[in-house]
């Protein structure tokens, strides 16, 4: 994991990325200074899962997968004509929404447990 100022991001909201190629997080400093801690929490959970799914294309016989052999096709497709750009699909490509879908559930599972 790696800490780098806005500068570093394309995007200023952006408040991490995984970079596939080193299997490295990232996240930006001057968004962990300004967010809630639960946002910080989905946001790891987020990426963590895109480091889930690049493991499961590249490592398929070490991993325990929980999914679909036909949705980790998707995925190696979609990390390799990845969009960052919502006018391109960038919310519907389903590695944002399985990533979107594991932070939820792990965000309310942990909401859950501290009532």
């Amino acid at each position: 994991m790696l800490y780098r100022d806005r500068d570093f991001f394309q995007f200023d909201h952006q408040g991490a990325i995984f970079i596939p190629a080193t299997y490295t997080i990232v996240f930006n400093t001057d968004w962990l200074n300004s967010i809630h801690d639960e946002e910080i929490l989905r946001c790891a959970f987020h990426e963590t899962r895109h480091a889930y799914q690049k493991a499961c294309i590249d490592f398929p016989d070490m991993m325990v997968l929980d999914v679909e052999e036909e949705t980790v096709k998707k995925w190696k497709f979609e990390f390799d004509n990845y969009t960052h750009d919502e006018s391109k699909g960038y919310d519907f490509q389903e590695l944002e929404k399985d990533a979107n879908e594991f932070a939820d559930r792990l965000l309310k599972e942990l909401n859950e447990k501290n009532k």
